[in-house]
């Protein structure tokens, strides 16, 4: 197995989230879904497998995926909702989601941000994210690019991390200032994680609100091993 953590690039990432913040503008997050959209809408099934065609506007809706199914992406993408994963597989070659909020279990063992179209929105990469699994072997890949990260309240992760993960970062996630005592932007939760990249983390030192805050981290690792 892949049982190794990078405890180098741990403190690499920790070392530029804890001594190079700078200022940055909180952007919004997603809307809160307004009511439910039946999974028919994204394409009519064929067995097991959606296949969509044409671009579907979820028009701020939920769209829950029955068990099993193949997302199947040819053609335009999904937009502006919440997609509910059910073990769901996907297939797309280009980027299938706008604006849409991820949940529920999926069963993608590589993931790429280029999968969405727009990460502009406050804590979009909790979506790249949420499309892993820790039954799946993942690979999940940040492209370069600025991302923004916001701890609301203390004691929480930004990003959660889970067993059977490989994380590539090469963009730059930005934590949004905070007043918190304790607050992790990446932390790793469970076992066979490994992360990398020529990315960066910066944190808020020079700009964190108020006077606590000495447990803020970069990358907190939990629940690990070291083989």
């Amino acid at each position: 197995g892949r049982r190794r953590v990078l405890f180098l690039l741990f403190l690499l990432f920790t070392f530029y989230s804890c001594g190079h913040g700078q200022e940055s503008v909180i952007s919004e997050g997603l809307p809160a879904p307004e009511g439910t959209m039946s999974y028919k809408v994204l394409g009519k099934p064929q067995g097991d497998v959606i296949i969509v065609k044409d671009t579907i506007d979820l028009q701020n809706r939920a769209c829950s995926i029955p068990e099993g199914y193949l997302l199947k992406v040819k053609g335009g993408y999904i937009k502006n909702g919440t997609l509910i994963g059910n073990k769901t597989r996907l297939k797309s070659s280009k980027a299938c989601f706008n604006r849409v909020r991820i949940l529920g279990t999926w069963n993608v063992p590589i993931i790429k941000s280029s999968l969405f179209d727009d990460l502009s929105y406050d804590n979009a990469l909790k979506d790249v994210i949420a499309l892993s699994d820790s039954s799946v072997n993942n690979r999940i890949y940040i492209g370069e690019g600025n991302y923004q990260v916001t701890a609301y309240k203390n004691r929480e992760s930004c990003l959660t991390i889970y067993s059977n993960s490989e994380i590539i970062i090469d963009g730059v996630i930005n934590l949004t200032p905070n007043g918190h005592r304790s607050y992790n932007v990446i932390e790793v939760s469970g076992k066979d994680v490994s992360i990398k990249g020529k990315g960066t983390i910066v944190g808020d030192k020079e700009t964190h609100i108020g006077d606590s805050g000495e447990w803020g981290m970069g990358i907190n690792i939990l629940n690990s091993n070291k083989h």
